[in-house]
């Protein structure tokens, strides 16, 4: 019965740890969004003219950084 409780704590520990990432992925996303909208506006504005969306640097880049998390592949080697 240990072992089932040690399992279901570490797997919702896994769970909260990716909810984490994905979070502050969005966040910092969303930071390098705005940071490359103030140095680079040509770059921004030309995505949400290709995209046809109507969105702030921070919104874009958050946008981003979710996909960019969210659907990561993960590459292992033996």
């Amino acid at each position: 019965m240990e072992k089932f409780v040690l399992g279901c704590l570490l797997a919702m520990g896994g769970v909260l740890i990716m909810f984490l990432g994905t979070v502050l992925a969005t966040f910092f996303g969303g930071v390098a969004g705005w940071v490359v909208g103030w140095a680079f506006p040509y770059v921004t504005d030309t995505l949400r003219e290709l995209f046809s969306v109507t969105l702030t640097n921070f919104q874009v880049g958050a946008t981003l950084g979710f996909f960019g998390s969210a659907f990561r592949s993960i590459q292992t080697s033996s």
